[in-house]
């Protein structure tokens, strides 16, 4: 019998006596028994209760309730000696709180419980119990009574709960915790000894991985690559190391390269880094098979180190990506990571992008740079000579470049992912802007525009940058922004100073559809100018890997389009023999 059946009995008989009078065989020096369990007596029903009694007296008296005889044992009281007690008759049928449980079988005799509900078996019904679960903590204590896992001295979980009722949820958990890391700089990588044992990420500890010695910058951590900048990018307690494997004071062509780091101060450019003989400046050894200098040029070796060679018809090619880049260009698969058609406002831009081989008619002035065809983008149909029509589906978006608030509509754009080859120092690109916004919209804020936007952790510092800003046709009258010498610039787009004035524009576009108009002050949608043809160039460091997104909008509606044709893309290899920035082609 569990301890908790045998108090039942006990707790009823304690209940009698305080009701009817359990007196002692004397009134004067015996005390009151204590109803106890007796020793050496038997159980309660068989006799064995008595001993001291609990109620100060003069002398303890023996309390006996027995139904069948025995000794009575020792109880705990107040007093000492002994003495024989009545015996008692317990009432089997008493049911003190009327709830039809008689007391003798009642787990809380004294409150109504006619269901006996006793959630967790101890014996004592609920309506007495003052732990439902059993788990040490009471009730009031208790911020789930009902489930023994869940108490102030439970452990905390990765378990959705508050098991140490603190009013929080998986705080700092016990157990099955992952390790997550302040990124304050978003690169990935948490800070080094700041992390928490968590089970999910927190807005203030999102990352899983740790190690970033520096994570105020996004240039420096564990998974960073190292650069020779007199610093430890890659977090491994190393600095600029591969920077100068030869030792010979040039940094290795393939690693970026920031001011005169101490390990290879003679500069970058180190073609060869595993001989000391082979720098740039050094001298040329002709036809040993190498570069000595590091010019790009092996003289009896094959020539550039760098060639690009296009198949002779971009056209033919079936996939359409493949055919752009082709068509521009960029036929150097080992370092194009990624090239993709997209358009920000979510329009239908199956129509507004083109490989042709020559744009509008064949006499005029657009036939290619480079090879037998070029790239046309736009922010209507690329093809064809009416160029006011608005894009299927999309919306408009705001422009982040442009300070005047308008919306824009109909955007196309040509992201590539590349890396800059070994050798490189800058790349440039050909192209014709046209628009059906000339004449009558010069001056206005409202202009169709075209982006080259480069992003380059080292070169443009991981920041999204607009490349082919010009000066303005009228810059008091309109400007785009204030670089930071305090220039006023345009953006490509009718306003910038390389527009062609009609009617006597120097490029024949002819047949394109974007000609000038015969009544300047009455524009048309087939009609317009041009940029003539442009160069925008930009350095870049070797190895670099890049983005560069071209990208052509309407501005405040989805007519009155405007395109560009984009030619002849190559990486320059020779330092001072490009200039950064845009200027005429010719």
């Amino acid at each position: 019998m569990n301890n908790h059946m045998t108090l039942r009995p006990l707790m009823i008989l304690l209940t009698l006596c305080l009701a009817v009078g359990c007196e002692s065989s004397t009134s004067t020096d015996e005390g009151l028994g204590t109803i106890l369990p007796a020793s050496p007596g038997g159980n309660v029903l068989d006799g064995g209760f008595g001993g001291s009694g609990s109620i100060p007296g003069t002398e303890g008296g023996e309390s006996t309730v027995n139904t069948e005889g025995g000794a009575g044992g020792e109880g705990i009281g107040f007093g000492e000696g002994g003495g024989e007690g009545e015996e008692v008759t317990v009432d089997p049928t008493l049911d003190t709180d009327s709830d039809q449980i008689f007391d003798i079988n009642d787990n809380c005799p004294q409150i109504s419980n006619p269901g006996q509900e006793d959630f967790d078996d101890d014996g004592i019904g609920n309506v007495c119990d003052t732990d439902l679960d059993g788990d040490g903590m009471s009730n009031l204590d208790d911020c789930a009574p009902f489930d023994d896992t869940i108490h102030k001295n439970a452990p905390e979980l990765c378990n959705g709960k508050d098991d140490n009722c603190n009013d929080q949820i998986d705080e700092d958990p016990d157990e099955a915790c992952v390790i997550f890391y302040p990124d304050n700089d978003g690169d990935g990588s948490g800070a080094v000894g700041q992390g928490l044992c968590l089970c999910n990420p927190t807005e203030s500890h999102p990352t899983p991985f740790g190690g970033d010695c520096n994570d105020t910058t996004a240039l420096v951590s564990s998974f960073a690559e190292e650069a020779c900048d007199d610093q430890d990018n890659n977090c491994n307690n190393l600095i600029d190391e591969g920077c100068d494997d030869d030792q010979d004071g040039y940094c290795d062509l393939s690693m970026f390269v920031v001011g005169s780091p101490a390990v290879c101060p003679n500069g970058p450019g180190d073609c060869i880094d595993f001989s000391a003989d082979i720098f740039p400046g050094a001298e040329e050894i002709t036809g040993d098979g190498f570069d000595n200098n590091c010019d790009g040029i092996a003289p009896g070796d094959g020539g550039e180190i760098f060639e690009v060679v296009c198949p002779d018809d971009c056209l033919a090619i079936a996939d359409k990506t493949q055919s752009y880049l082709c068509a521009l260009g960029m036929c150097f698969d080992q370092y194009i990571q990624s090239a993709t058609f997209s358009s920000p406002s979510n329009d239908t831009i199956n129509t507004a992008y083109a490989v042709v081989n020559h744009f509008g008619s064949p006499s005029n002035d657009l036939a290619p740079f480079e090879g037998s065809s070029y790239g046309l983008l736009a922010s209507g149909p690329a093809e064809g000579t009416s160029h006011s029509s608005d894009l299927s589906g999309g919306s408009s978006v705001p422009d982040p470049f442009s300070p005047d608030g308008y919306e824009t509509y109909d955007n196309v754009e040509f992201t590539v992912e590349m890396i800059a080859p070994p050798g490189a120092v800058g790349f440039s690109i050909d192209y014709v802007f046209f628009s059906v916004e000339y004449e009558e919209y010069i001056g206005t804020s409202f202009n169709d525009k075209f982006y080259m936007q480069l992003t380059a952790p080292v070169t443009t510092g991981g920041e999204k940058k607009v490349i082919n800003t010009t000066q303005c046709s009228n810059e008091n009258s309109y400007h785009d922004i204030i670089d930071e010498n305090g220039n006023k610039l345009c953006y490509i787009a009718i306003n910038t100073a390389f527009s062609e004035k009609c009617p006597n524009v120097p490029t024949d576009i002819s047949g394109t559809g974007f000609e000038c108009t015969s009544d300047p002050a009455f524009g048309s949608s087939s009609d317009g100018s041009s940029t003539g043809w442009l160069t925008t160039s930009w350095p870049i460091q070797a190895g670099e890997a890049f983005t560069l997104t071209f990208h052509v909008h309407d501005t405040s509606d989805g007519i009155y389009d405007s395109e560009v044709i984009l030619d002849n893309f190559r990486f320059e290899t020779i330092p001072g023999e490009f200039s950064q920035g845009t200027t005429t082609a010719n």
